[in-house]
């Protein structure tokens, strides 16, 4: 999934639309890098759990053209939910924000619940 394409699901939770994408654009590969720094290490045991290597570093998305290199558990919404919450925050008049940002927690813990157990032939 690319940036853009987690900003088009960013805009509609912030009911928004073209007219205000120039407004939040400007914060959101800001608010973009600093989500994959946070879930960067549920996004490597995702990756564990299907059997693909560790990413070594944490990517940082200078375009939005860009693909972010982490798995659809956290590009699917989570991270939406949780830049919407950020973005939001200011313009919130009916504390959807605060929603947004509960189901980016709620999300993150339940990925950090999730045991990965390898089953082994034997």
């Amino acid at each position: 999934m690319t940036a853009e394409q987690i900003f088009s699901q960013v805009l509609g939770l912030m009911f928004s639309g073209k007219t205000e994408m120039e407004e939040f654009s400007n914060g959101f590969l800001c608010q973009l890098n600093l989500k994959l720094a946070d879930t960067f290490q549920q996004n490597n045991a995702i990756r564990a759990k299907h059997g693909q290597g560790a990413l070594e570093e944490i990517p940082v998305i200078s375009r939005m053209t860009e693909d972010v290199p982490y798995e659809k558990e956290l590009t699917g919404s989570l991270l939406a939910y949780g830049i919407a919450g950020d973005l939001f925050v200011e313009d919130d008049e009916t504390g959807i924000s605060n929603v947004y940002r509960e189901r980016y927690l709620m999300g993150l813990e339940e990925l950090a619940m999730t045991e990965w157990d390898e089953v082994q032939d034997g």
